[in-house]
């Protein structure tokens, strides 16, 4: 992600049923910004790519989702 000019090592990830973003459990072992995002099966997803402050990331990460509708709705 990208937030205060920097690229970030934390993930959200959007909630339809809650309606809000679900902070992911564990950082990504590096901050990056420009990076794909693939659905994997099992409720996983596929962080590969992007770029860090410094250069350009040839690495890639599995998340497991959070289980949504966790009554996020205000």
């Amino acid at each position: 992600g990208w937030g205060a000019g920097k690229s970030l090592a934390s993930g959200e990830i959007f909630d339809p049923l809650g309606e809000c973003f679900i902070l992911l459990a564990s950082p990504m072992r590096y901050e990056r910004r420009l990076h794909t995002a693939t659905l994997l099966d099992a409720g996983r997803v596929l962080i590969a790519g992007g770029a860090s402050d410094q250069e350009v990331l040839a690495t890639a990460e599995i998340f497991k989702i959070p289980p949504r509708g966790k009554g996020c709705k205000k």
